[in-house]
């Protein structure tokens, strides 16, 4: 059992699980996520999420968003507390079965096993448990059983109770948790405040941008503002996933398909090296240094099984540093200032075409790459500027218009390839 804090798939999962519910994030602040080989899938005990790193590689990274964002929901929803006093069996088929319509309704998907009970959305847990109850009045097995229900494990929750008794004699506290419908009204909510974060973002990128243009000079980097606050709205590793694994250059020894999840492999091959990727950031003071570092988070987990090299660009080019894990990220030196020069950028990859080559820039450049670099194969990852058009590559478009208006969505993003 060891906690998970630098795992880069787990903390993708966080940050997903952030971008689509942002009215979690004090309850997600609160728990730690802990990789347990005794748990058979997942669980919580109102301060821990576990779970099972076995089950975990079986599921897509939607399956996993979506088992995580239900073991932070039975805590945001004080579910353990209020199961007081209830046929604990029941109790936990009716709380799954709200949360896991919530899920659905954003469109994840259901994992295998979990309960799923369309007459449970808009209900609050209480309201689905007695429904249950008068369903299963006549069948007293499957009341009293002691199978447990759907795809995470409650066992823990009398436990936790009973200490609560014990420790802190809660008893008035449990029974006010009690027939309070957290669930009923949590998705207008969401969906509120996941438009008022995009509105923020979008309004303090544009700010950051015209205020960088007006008053920047040559050699100097803007404060970061309020941009990076709400870093996971974009999930770069759900933009670059599907043009990484149709790339004619390989992001890793072995093509990915269906049975990984469409995840990077490798085989060791007799002879050969280990394939890398390179990164350029744009530096030059227009684009949010934690924008840039959440970008490098995301992509690491996608080319894991590739060398990462990344290095930075204004007018100048900052050499490449080799980046092996998240704390390498997390200390990456982001400097410079002044202008962009994009022919530079390119002009600085590895002339090896086997090696991946990827620039993050808002575009804003009157140096553009020139003609005699037109087969050479780039993504350009692109904020807001449709009007981008290079010599060469694949442009892939980040478009506030989509962004405000599909807002932490399955489809907040726009792909467009030139």
């Amino acid at each position: 059992m060891h906690n998970v804090k630098d795992d880069e798939d787990i903390e993708y999962v966080r940050s997903r699980v952030l971008s689509k519910f942002p009215l979690l994030g004090v309850v997600m602040s609160s728990l730690n996520t802990v990789a347990d080989n005794t748990t058979k899938r997942a669980s919580t005990d109102g301060k821990n999420v576990y779970y099972s790193p076995k089950f975990f590689d079986t599921l897509s990274d939607d399956e996993k968003v979506f088992v995580y964002a239900h073991e932070v929901m039975h805590v945001a929803f004080n579910h353990i507390l209020r199961s007081e006093g209830r046929v604990y069996k029941v109790w936990n088929r009716a709380t799954d079965a709200v949360i896991n319509q919530i899920l659905k309704s954003e469109g994840l998907p259901i994992v295998v096993d979990a309960i799923d009970m369309p007459e449970a959305i808009n209900l609050s847990a209480e309201e689905m448990y007695d429904i249950l109850v008068e369903r299963y009045n006549n069948t007293p097995q499957l009341l009293y059983g002691e199978e447990q229900a759907g795809h995470d494990d409650h066992g823990i929750w009398k436990k936790v109770v009973e200490q609560e008794h014990k420790d802190n004699s809660n008893a008035d506290e449990i029974k006010n948790f009690q027939n309070n419908n957290f669930e009923k009204d949590f998705l207008s909510k969401n969906a509120k405040e996941r438009q008022n974060q995009a509105e923020k973002i979008i309004n303090s990128i544009e700010k950051r941008k015209k205020e960088y243009y007006e008053t920047t000079g040559v050699g100097t980097r803007n404060p970061l503002g309020d941009v990076g606050v709400a870093k996971p709205i974009v999930s770069w590793k759900q933009l670059l996933r599907k043009y990484i694994n149709q790339n004619k250059y390989r992001w890793s020894y072995r093509r990915s398909d269906a049975s990984n999840d469409y995840m990077p492999r490798v085989e060791k091959l007799r002879g050969e090296k280990m394939p890398e990727t390179e990164v350029m950031l744009d530096v030059s003071g227009s684009i949010d240094d934690e924008l840039l570092r959440e970008f490098l988070r995301q992509l690491k987990p996608i080319v894991k099984n590739s060398k990462l090299k990344v290095g930075g660009f204004d007018t100048r080019v900052f050499a490449f540093k080799e980046v092996k894990n998240i704390k390498d990220i997390n200390h990456f030196p982001i400097f410079g200032g002044g202008g962009t020069d994009l022919d530079l950028a390119v002009r600085a990859f590895s002339k090896k075409k086997e090696v991946n080559k990827i620039v993050f820039t808002d575009g804003e450049s009157r140096f553009m790459p020139e003609e005699d670099l037109q087969n050479v194969n780039v993504i350009w990852v692109v904020y807001n500027n449709k009007d981008f058009k290079p010599c060469c590559g694949k442009v892939i478009h980040v478009d506030a218009k989509n962004l405000k208006q599909n807002c932490l969505t399955k489809n907040m993003l726009t792909k467009k390839v030139r």
